[in-house]
């Protein structure tokens, strides 16, 4: 997230926690745009217990919240926020600890606590501090019983400690331990490492074992996983598991990517013996590329292997083509293809396979 972002969104919960402040009423904002105005009493693991503006007591699920504002935020914590977006990490630091002391003092409610340790913890690690981060991180754990934010906790460790494989691994120790879906997610970051260490064998076993358990949270994303695993190993089971999530309306974008990539991999090289199939792999590359670049580049896998497909598609179809203009035209799209994922991807092991087709159709050193 680049600065101006960055400080433009705390500037904008600042602006809901005023208006919540002043109204002395907490918001939940719910996953599907919606808010509710409230009281909240509890925020558990089990979800959220709140008033509702007449009196009445109900509760949310917290799959179903996106976020909440109380209206209690510690003044300190938001001016904390503000200083950390704009890279001023040690008057941060002092205003996240002026927060604490404000919560345990008892002059906001208990509930700020974790938030507290969260948005810290976040600045720690965009300060490069990954050890008092996962540190910090680790107090909504071990100080706030309890709370709501504890699977969060467990999850922003994750994302942090992927820089570190000894921190990662004592992270998801701990995780393995922890009830669904937390138990699950630690299986599934121990999948991720085996794959990135080519070990596909291995992961491919904890991703179908993920995969079993449908109604999961992670289940989708273990059965991603999966195909990609298949799709390295070539083996048919890709092409077969591709096909049926082509076909479910009901599976989310990044799985039918993922299929999207594994059908025209499985495609592509049945064209060794059948040029026919060309076409059929191209086919199935552009439907993964219609989806467009996933947001992180960690994420991206699927998106730049359609891509580079695509390019050995119009790379062969430059080849048999008898025109000299749709030759020409085919090759332009091959080599914009490839030049593309060495752009946006460099330093991935896709960005090198792109150079290489692109070395081989004579677009590039």
């Amino acid at each position: 997230m680049n600065r101006i972002m960055a400080a433009a969104i705390v500037l904008a919960a600042a602006a809901s926690t005023a208006s919540a402040q002043a109204k002395q009423e907490d918001i939940i904002k719910k996953k599907d745009g919606t808010e509710i105005k409230c009281k909240i009493s509890k925020m558990t693991m089990g979800g959220i217990i709140y008033a509702e503006l007449g009196g009445k007591t109900a509760n949310i699920k917290n799959e179903e919240v996106d976020s909440v504002i109380l209206w209690d935020t510690p003044p300190a914590l938001t001016r904390a926020n503000n200083e950390a977006a704009t890279k001023n990490f040690t008057k941060a630091y002092n205003l996240y600890d002026a927060a604490l002391t404000e919560v345990l003092g008892g002059k906001v409610r208990d509930l700020n606590k974790p938030l507290v340790f969260f948005n810290w913890a976040m600045a720690q690690n965009a300060d490069g501090k990954l050890t008092d981060a996962l540190a910090t991180m680790r107090r909504i754990r071990t100080e706030c019983g309890d709370t709501r934010m504890r699977n969060d906790s467990f999850r922003e460790s994750v994302k942090m400690a992927r820089k570190d494989e000894s921190a990662l691994i004592a992270i998801l120790d701990e995780m393995k331990s922890e009830p669904d879906p937390i138990g699950g997610e630690a299986k599934l970051e121990l999948g991720r490492m085996k794959y990135a260490k080519a070990d596909y064998e291995a992961a491919v076993q904890l991703f179908n074992q993920l995969a079993m358990n449908a109604t999961a949270s992670y289940a989708n994303d273990a059965r991603m996983w999966q195909l990609r695993c298949l799709r390295r190993q070539k083996k048919d089971e890709a092409q077969a598991n591709a096909e049926r999530y082509l076909s479910d309306k009901t599976c989310p974008a990044n799985l039918l990517q993922a299929a999207g990539a594994a059908m025209a991999d499985a495609c592509w090289r049945k064209t060794e013996k059948d040029k026919t199939k060309v076409r059929d792999a191209a086919v199935a590359a552009a439907r993964a590329i219609a989806m467009g670049p996933p947001a992180t580049k960690d994420d991206a896998e699927d998106y730049a292997i359609a891509v580079i497909i695509s390019a050995r598609c119009y790379g062969a179809m430059s080849d048999a083509a008898t025109v000299a203009e749709t030759k020409n035209d085919y090759r332009e799209r091959a080599v914009k293809y490839c030049t593309e994922v060495v752009r946006v991807y460099k330093g991935t092991a896709w960005a090198d396979e792109a150079q290489e087709v692109l070395t081989a159709l004579g677009g590039g050193k």
